[in-house]
């Protein structure tokens, strides 16, 4: 049995999650930006990391039309649910 180190194995799916099914070239949507490559939101508020957010996917997403973009920049950005009114957060 050949054993190999985790952090080999780990690399190689990495690669090849990261080549093309079938030698076919990734389109634009499908390629890396960068943008988000880095977590660097843990000092912002929640409301300031959606804002940035939905500025990241109006800047990347390449399937927006004036019809459909603001649907799907809100479905694709983080979100928060509040309760809708002060009994609901009220503990018992």
């Amino acid at each position: 049995m050949v054993r190999i180190p985790l952090i080999a194995l780990s690399a190689v799916l990495l690669w090849l999650a990261a080549q093309p099914a079938g030698g076919q070239e990734l389109s634009k949507r499908h390629l890396e930006t960068r943008l988000n490559t880095h977590f660097r939101f843990s000092q912002l508020a929640f409301h300031e990391y959606v804002n940035h957010m939905r500025k990241v996917i109006s800047k990347t997403r390449v399937d927006l039309s004036a019809k459909q973009r603001f649907q799907i920049i809100d479905a694709n950005s983080p979100f928060e649910w509040r309760p809708r009114s002060p009994e609901c957060s009220k503990r018992n």
